[in-house]
C-alpha cells in the first residue's frame, strides 16, 4: 500500500504534505505512512475504532501519536476548512454511508486545487471463486447478505465520483491468491458474513474433504481490487 500510495502523491516534501485519512478504522493507513515519514490525519465516526487505531499506533510504530492526529468525525460532515489538504485516503467506507453523494462532496472540498482522492475497493471479479466453492458444495450457501461493490465498486465508482472531481482513473491491482492448505480458506469461508456455517458445521468434515479435493492442485483465486485516483480541477477555486 506504501508503494502505491505514494505513486499518487503530489511532488512535496514529506514534512511539508498534509494527508487525511477517512474511516481509519484500526489506523492501517497511519501507521505506514507515519513509519514512512509523513504526518498523518486520520478520522473515524466511532470512539471504539480511534482508540483501537491509537492503541495499533503505539504498539506497532515507533512514532506512536507523534506523527498521527486521530480525531472524531462524521465522514459526511468534516470538520475541516476548505481546501487543507493535499490528499485523501479512504479504504472500505463509501458502501457504509447513508448519503454517499454528502461525503464525495466533502471530500473534494477540504481537498486542495490539483489535489487528489485516493479510495480502495473491488469488482464483481474479486474472490468470486470462493463463492463458487461453496455453492458448487451446498447451492443454498451465501457469503454476505449483499454485493457491497453494488453500492461503491470497480463497475461504478467512476460514476459516483465523476460529479465531484475534475479526473477519475482507476487503477487495478494486479494480484491473486494460490491456495495450498484447506484450513485457511475454510476459516475465511467460516468468517463470512453469510449463512453458510448454517449449512457447513453440521456436517464439517464432508466439507472439509470436499475443500482439500479441490485445492490438491492449488486452487487459485481471484483478486479484483485497485484504486480509484480521483484529482480536483489544478484551478479549482472552492
Amino acid at each position: 500500500w506504501l508503494h502505491v500510495l505514494e505513486e499518487q502523491f503530489p511532488e512535496k516534501k514529506k514534512e511539508e504534505m498534509k494527508i487525511l485519512d477517512i474511516g481509519t478504522g484500526p489506523g492501517f493507513f497511519p501507521m505506514i505512512l507515519s513509519e514512512a515519514g509523513y504526518t498523518v490525519t486520520a478520522v473515524d465516526y466511532t470512539e471504539e475504532m480511534l482508540e483501537k487505531a491509537k492503541e495499533n499506533l503505539g504498539k506497532y510504530t515507533k512514532y506512536g501519536l507523534e506523527r498521527v492526529t486521530l480525531q472524531r468525525m462524521d465522514a459526511q460532515n468534516l470538520e475541516f476548512a476548505d481546501e487543507t489538504f493535499d490528499v485523501v485516503i479512504s479504504r472500505n467506507l463509501t458502501w457504509t454511508l447513508p448519503h454517499p453523494q454528502e461525503a464525495y462532496r466533502e471530500w473534494h472540498r477540504v481537498l486542495k486545487p490539483g489535489g487528489r482522492f485516493v479510495c480502495g475497493t473491488y469488482g464483481v471479479a474479486h474472490m468470486q471463486e470462493v463463492s463458487r466453492l461453496v455453492t458448487q458444495f451446498d447451492d443454498r450457501i451465501t457469503l454476505s447478505g449483499e454485493n457491497l461493490y453494488e453500492h461503491f465498486g470497480k463497475e461504478n465508482g467512476a460514476q459516483a465520483l465523476a460529479p465531484y472531481f475534475a479526473e477519475v482513473d482507476w487503477q487495478q491491482y494486479e494480484d491473486a491468491l494460490i491456495v495450498t492448505q484447506a484450513e485457511p480458506l475454510i476459516e475465511y469461508v467460516l468468517s463470512c458474513h453469510g449463512n453458510q456455517n448454517q449449512y457447513i458445521l453440521e456436517k464439517y468434515n464432508k466439507f472439509r474433504k470436499y475443500v482439500e479435493g479441490q485445492i490438491r492442485n492449488g486452487y487459485t483465486i481471484t483478486k479484483d481490487s485497485g484504486i480509484f485516483i480521483s484529482v480536483t480541477d489544478a484551478n479549482d477555486s472552492q
